[in-house]
């Protein structure tokens, strides 16, 4: 039985490459919107603090006040205002503490621009501002960012095999894609590229070996790799 082996395939992510900066697509939300959650019994609704977004800031005076902001995006954003009788709040990421923030200013503040997360992965998350002290907090407005298109392919790229295909039976050639790296995870796709009878593409699979069967003696078979990462953008 003979069995050609070897033809590796460039990698490369197809899709519009941006810059990133116009990649970035951020969207404000005022504290009033439905997707924040208010937690606590006394939060008071004020539409007289100079310079707030949207006209209206929530203030919290006690423990057991929070907001939690639900989105689905990359980078998250909060805003408060400050003032004399500022006190601080706790930041959490999807239930991870992620810094403190201060409410407090000599003079009155609006709109200010507090909390600003690190690239978190593609999809829903949640951050949390938690009142921490014996003043007062004060919500104004969250913003996030959706992300722009991910143009970097897996490493390595090109991609390889880590054990080339190779016959392991009168009917069947196996291979073994060399392990790929990216932040949004990746999956493999072995392509046999002949088209003769008998055959058959893996389809995409989280494994990095792949088997091909029900083989012809005497039939060519070429077979490629390829990796693509599990970024949905």
């Amino acid at each position: 039985m003979r069995k050609n082996l070897l033809n590796l395939m460039l990698l490369f992510m197809v899709g519009l490459v941006i810059t990133s900066a116009s990649a970035q697509t951020w969207t404000k939300v005022d504290e009033q919107d439905p997707s924040v959650s208010l937690s606590g019994s006394s939060w008071i609704l004020d539409w007289e603090f100079p310079g707030c977004y949207m006209d209206t800031v929530s203030i919290a005076m006690e423990s057991g006040h929070s907001a939690t902001f639900s989105f689905t995006g990359t980078k998250v954003r909060f805003y408060g205002c400050k003032c004399d009788n500022g006190g601080t709040a706790n930041i959490y990421i999807d239930g991870s503490p992620d810094g403190t923030v201060s409410f407090f200013n000599a003079s009155d503040q609006g709109d200010v621009l507090m909390y600003e997360s690190g690239t978190l992965s593609s999809g829903p998350h949640e951050i949390k501002v938690e009142w921490a002290s014996s003043e007062a907090i004060y919500l104004d407005a969250f913003e996030y960012e959706e992300g722009g298109a991910d143009t970097d392919p897996p490493t390595p790229d090109p991609m390889t095999f880590a054990s080339v295909p190779s016959a392991d039976g009168q009917d069947s050639v196996s291979m073994t894609a060399t392990t790929a790296s990216d932040p949004s995870g990746v999956e493999y796709y072995f392509d046999e590229t002949s088209g003769n009878p008998g055959g058959s593409d893996s389809g995409w699979q989280d494994s990095t070996s792949y088997t091909d069967t029900g083989l012809s003696a005497g039939t060519q078979y070429c077979y490629q790799v390829k990796a693509r990462n599990k970024s949905p953008n």
